[in-house]
């Protein structure tokens, strides 16, 4: 039953206690741990089990071990290795993670944190990716758009996130819009600003204010802008579904194969290696933090909407 290689993932009892009140830690763990055993698919990172060690003070999760790391390096480094990169190929990725996905919604589980560090590669083989969703600290079981906590990664989080509306699985689909962004245009829709002006970040994310530069999507089909475009929707009731995303029209589409994204690659290389960079900065959104931004989006809004009136 347990075969193959498994990680072992240590959590601290008194780092748990740091972080909050000890029972609101544990929960968060036991629902992470419980959400990960109900889960049997392919494409999700597998739980071997959880302990709770109390003479030592530590909890024991064990994992399936990824040693194939992340899926955009693996990506540019087949890329690199083999050449040639096309829409194909792109699509095929993007059907893994949106089966993943649909599997996950169809049992009401919200991931809540769908981005590229939690996308790993089974093996080290370039030829054979394997992929697996990985992390499920932020996953939830959701009752319609029952949900209230702010958090989520910046530049992959959901506008009603940001806006402080309750919220369900639909979270998960704008995620997966910014993904499949990224494999095919090689770099986000929503940018880190200059200066990490957040403010300037979630406003356009609130917006969906992005645009397919002809010069890395000129090559790419209308029905995969259209099928991001349908993620990126910051209406909650006409963002597409995972199902209806598979059901798609691009998903249909012939002669991706000979739409070649080098171009697209050669920027994913440069942008991955920023965001590698970065990653150690750029962690979880803080709750304050976040409410801080909202409430001066909110104030600029309001006072843009004056001037426009006046």
């Amino acid at each position: 039953k347990n075969e193959g290689k498994w990680a072992i993932k240590c959590i601290d009892m008194d780092e748990i206690e740091q972080d909050g009140t000890q029972m609101e830690s544990f929960q968060e763990l036991k629902r992470e741990t419980e959400i990960l055993a109900e889960i049997s698919h392919p494409n999700v990172v597998r739980l071997g089990g959880f302990f709770e060690d109390k003479p030592n003070r530590m909890y024991w999760m064990v994992l399936e071990l990824m040693e194939g790391g992340e899926l955009f390096e693996r990506i540019v480094e087949k890329w690199e290795d083999h050449g040639g990169y096309t829409e194909k190929e792109a699509r095929e990725t993007s059907g893994i993670l949106l089966h993943t996905v649909a599997y996950l919604h169809e049992r009401n589980i919200a991931h809540r944190d769908l981005k590229p560090e939690n996308l790993l590669c089974k093996t080290e083989d370039v030829g054979d990716c394997q992929l697996k969703l990985a992390d499920f600290g932020f996953a939830v079981k959701c009752n319609g758009l029952d949900q209230k906590a702010m958090l989520g990664t910046p530049g992959y989080v959901a506008p009603e996130i940001l806006n402080n509306e309750k919220y369900g699985i639909p979270v998960d689909m704008w995620s997966v819009g910014v993904i499949i962004f990224v494999i095919l245009g090689g770099s986000p829709p929503f940018p880190q600003p200059t200066g990490n002006n957040m403010e300037e970040l979630y406003k356009k994310i609130c917006d969906a204010d992005f645009t397919f530069d002809p010069q890395w999507w000129g090559g790419v089909s209308h029905e995969a802008k259209d099928l991001i475009q349908g993620c990126l929707t910051v209406d909650v009731n006409k963002r597409l579904t995972a199902k209806q995303a598979l059901d798609h029209e691009w998903f249909k589409a012939e002669g991706l194969e000979n739409r070649d994204l080098g171009s697209a690659l050669s920027e994913l290389k440069k942008w991955n290696a920023r965001r590698k960079l970065k990653a150690a900065v750029n962690t979880v959104i803080a709750i304050n933090k976040v409410k801080n931004l909202i409430g001066k989006i909110k104030e600029g809004a309001a006072a843009e909407e004056a001037a426009n009136s006046a």
